[in-house]
């Protein structure tokens, strides 16, 4: 972590190869971020590439604007920007769709917005997830949000939590076990990010 700081101060200095190797240290982890969140996206799909750049853009000019608060707090700071300009990107997507007639943009709302019934069952199965998440313990709840919200690999998580792969791999298969239980399938483990985002969970858990 000594290094990300290093890196940081250096690029808030001015270095242009530092913020680089920055953006090259976190783009796997927020890529993967972004993609968790675009999956909860109403509308047109997005290009999670596009958005990475754009936050990638946008976290350059705003480096010097970055208050180091421990640990991860970098990635913690991305995923804020991340978030932003994913909402713009949806802003942007709907003003660019096609607007030819007044029953074109009825169809495509249509397309776009869930059914009552679907909003209730996401609603219902998000309070679900939430609760058994939360009577995870802490340990097996961190494993599991650095799995399947942010990506990481077994080895990345045993790095960043000093934990042994085959503890995390242990704790992981504990955790899923439980939420299949639950869920019956897996997939139900990404998450929205209004409450449960990789940057708020990941600090809770610390």
């Amino acid at each position: 972590m000594d290094r990300i700081r290093r890196l940081v101060e250096r690029a808030q200095g001015g270095e242009e190869e530092a913020f680089d190797e920055l953006a090259q240290l976190h783009r796997p982890r927020l890529r993967e971020a972004i993609r968790s969140w675009a999956r909860f996206q109403l509308g047109p799909r997005l290009d999670v590439e596009d958005v990475l750049q754009d936050s990638l853009l946008r976290a350059v000019k705003a480096i010097g604007r970055f208050a180091w608060d421990g640990e991860d707090s970098f990635f913690r700071w991305l995923c804020g920007i991340a978030k932003r300009a994913l909402a713009q990107a949806v802003r942007d997507t709907y003003r660019r769709a096609p607007e030819h007639s007044h029953g074109t943009r009825i169809k495509h709302l249509e397309a776009a917005v869930p059914g009552q019934s679907t909003v209730m069952r996401r609603e219902e199965r998000f309070h679900r997830l939430e609760d058994a998440l939360r009577h995870l313990p802490a340990e097996q709840r961190e494993i599991l949000l650095l799995a399947r919200i942010e990506g990481l690999t077994v080895n990345e998580i045993a790095a960043r939590t000093g934990r042994t792969a085959g503890s995390v791999k242990y704790q992981l298969a504990v955790a899923l076990r439980g939420l299949r239980a639950v869920f019956g399938e897996t997939e139900s483990c990404h998450l929205p990010d209004r409450r449960l985002d990789p940057g708020d969970d990941e600090h809770d858990a610390q």
